[in-house]
């Protein structure tokens, strides 16, 4: 069987022997998912479903690991096999006090992106490694392009047969091709059809990098004349609305939000795009490299004024916190390519993928830190507000700004605190027993002596 596969399509008979175990996870999680598409849906089988796919991120990463240390290890069977078991398990965990699992999503392809460059002999700032770094995310990312392209025109080649089929025939066949055909085509042969063209570390060749072909050229032209002058330009506005602020005298509140991420997430995109010899030359190119991570510096500033000021306001949120996560990277982007100490391409997924992991694993994760910071605010304003000497319980003095703290706060706790047991525990210190499964803000306002007529932000 496998001869003849050899024979007849040799690259599927490589890309089975490469990442098996990948393909393997990916047509497990395709059957689920094609099966709960007719059948019906359930939280439990979508997370299985998901969690192999994501399983099958993790399964190829490891193979290019293998494929880039060349010994067997420990560490080889810990990241082919191990992690992307780890992987499927761990996205069934719903509780999120010590990890948050869709985050795995986001990191397995930052790990895909480095995973054949963390060897021991890869040396930050080693110039062939970055170059190999870039050779095979280039590589990796277009193809995912065409691979999805090709999905697309599938899909529509799908759409036109059945339309053919129904209305020059009458045979309906909708639910063949958009419940299984289709599916399995987008769920299962475009991802193998992706993996096959992902090549191994040891094809690398400097010569992708000096004398490039059309679509390498072709997207060095995008980030060369599209997307550095709106860079540059982006930047100009931030720094006139640094002045405004100067002459205003007036710190942002949070107008900023993903505003300066965003932008130092293309620009650091396009550092990378820029980065193979045949670019360096140009004159835009080697001004957008010169001056880049010094326009980030200005922009983060103020970035950090607002993101500050809106926590102290209203707490820590989700999306508050994947904002630290985000000015945290790229000051330190900024700080390793400004001293040019250890800069290194690879830092750009590296920080990002090291920054996930802190902020999905532990107490202190995207989810559960800012429940805990939003009950401290709340028991700390309840505390400060008890009138006289009496050690719990009404009456309360409230300021408005710790009336507005304590509004958001039990708001916040109500919304995202599965059955509220962080803010019964809370109330609980201050003397008010919230029993059973209505709780509500009215509730708590009334023993607070806080009217339940304005809206918490």
């Amino acid at each position: 069987m496998t001869a003849w596969l050899s024979k007849l399509a040799p690259d599927i008979e490589q890309t089975i022997r490469r990442f098996w175990f990948a393909i393997l996870l990916s047509g497990a999680g395709s059957i689920i998912a094609i099966a709960l598409i007719t059948n019906g849906t359930l939280d439990t089988t979508w997370r299985l479903a998901l969690g192999l796919m994501i399983g099958a991120v993790f399964a190829v990463a490891g193979q290019l690991y293998r494929e880039s240390k060349g010994k067997p290890g420990l560490d080889i069977v810990l990241t082919a096999h191990v992690l992307p078991v780890f992987a499927v398990a761990a996205l069934q965990i719903s509780e999120t006090s010590w990890f948050v699992s869709p985050m795995l999503g986001p990191i397995s392809l930052l790990w895909l992106s480095v995973s054949p460059f963390v060897g021991k002999a890869e040396v930050l700032g080693d110039a062939q490694t970055q170059d190999r770094f870039w050779w095979m995310n280039h590589r990796a990312v277009s193809t995912a392009i065409i691979a999805s392209v090709a999905f697309v025109l599938i899909a529509i080649g799908f759409a036109a047969i059945e339309r053919a089929l129904a209305v020059l025939f009458g045979i309906q066949m909708s639910n063949i091709f958009y419940q299984y055909l289709l599916p399995f085509s987008g769920l299962f042969l475009t991802p193998v059809y992706w993996f096959s063209t992902i090549p191994q570390p040891s094809e690398f060749s400097g010569d992708d990098l000096e004398s490039p072909d059309f679509l390498s050229r072709a997207i060095g032209l995008l980030g060369e004349f599209i997307l550095t002058p709106f860079l540059f330009l982006y930047a100009l506005i931030l720094l006139a609305y640094t002045v405004q602020i100067i002459f205003a005298r007036k710190l942002p509140e949070g107008t900023l939000g993903w505003m300066v991420p965003g932008f130092c997430i293309v620009g650091s995109a396009n550092w990378l795009l820029l980065h193979p010899a045949f670019m360096r030359t140009k004159p835009m190119v080697r001004y957008f490299r010169k001056f880049w991570f010094w326009l980030t510096l200005v922009p983060l500033a103020l970035f950090w004024m607002a993101l500050w000021t809106r926590i102290d306001a209203y707490g820590l949120t989700p999306d508050r916190m994947m904002l630290v996560a985000a000015g945290i990277w790229a000051a330190l982007l900024a700080l390793v390519f400004l001293t040019k100490r250890y800069a290194d391409i690879r830092l750009i997924p590296g920080f990002a993928l090291a920054l996930l992991v802190l902020f999905s694993v532990g107490p202190w994760n995207f989810i559960n830190l800012p429940l805990q910071q939003q009950a401290l605010r709340l028991d700390n304003e309840i505390h400060n507000a008890m009138a006289g000497n009496q050690s719990v319980g009404p009456p309360y003095e409230w300021s408005n700004r710790s009336e507005a703290i304590v509004r958001g706060s039990v708001q916040y706790l109500l919304r995202n605190d599965r059955k509220s047991p962080i803010l019964r525990q809370v109330m609980a210190r201050h003397g008010m027993r919230l029993d059973g499964s209505g709780i509500g803000q009215v509730s708590i306002y009334e023993y607070l002596n806080l009217p339940d007529n304005v809206d918490g932000s």
